[in-house]
Order: structure tokens, then C-alpha cells, then sequence
């Protein structure tokens, strides 16, 4: 389980990383949202995970980080605009 947490609100995503250090970044500033699909026929062990690039940073954000499911209403914005990626 992650001990980070995340939170959206509109246009604002604040995530609270395990280290307690609060991370604030904007939809506007989101270059590329990358949703990672992670697993392995052989052993059926799919997973998510979410890749944030910003400008000045990239964030991997776990399917298990509490309040993740607020971070996927960023997608269709993104997806709309060519700026999402499912890989």
C-alpha cells in the first residue's frame, strides 16, 4: 500500500508524498499523462500506475495511492488535447 496520498481539486492536484512533503502542480502545467498498464502474462500480476511530466518534473503516481481515482478525471482533458498516452 502507498503511503503517499493525492488530491484534485478543478484544475489542481496537490500530492502528498511519503516523505510528508506536499507537491501542488496544475492541469495547465501537465505536459503528458501517461497511464502505465504493468504486469506479466506468465504470472498475472497487471497494475497500473500513472506518469505525471511536468516541466521541471515527472511523478509516478501508484493505482494504490490513496485518491488516485480523482487523478483519472485529468485523463479525458489531456486525452482531448493529444496529451495522453496509454502504454
Amino acid at each position: 500500500m502507498s503511503k503517499g496520498k493525492i488530491t484534485v481539486e478543478g484544475a489542481l492536484a496537490t500530492l502528498s508524498l511519503a516523505s510528508g512533503e506536499p507537491l501542488s502542480k496544475s492541469l495547465v502545467d501537465l505536459k503528458t499523462f501517461y497511464c502505465l498498464l504493468v504486469g506479466s502474462d506468465v504470472f498475472a500480476n497487471d497494475y497500473t500506475c500513472y506518469l505525471l511530466c511536468f516541466d521541471d518534473q515527472v511523478c509516478l503516481v501508484p493505482e494504490m495511492t490513496t485518491g488516485v481515482i480523482t487523478l483519472k478525471s485529468w485523463f479525458s482533458p489531456m486525452n482531448k488535447t493529444g496529451r495522453s498516452v496509454v502504454a
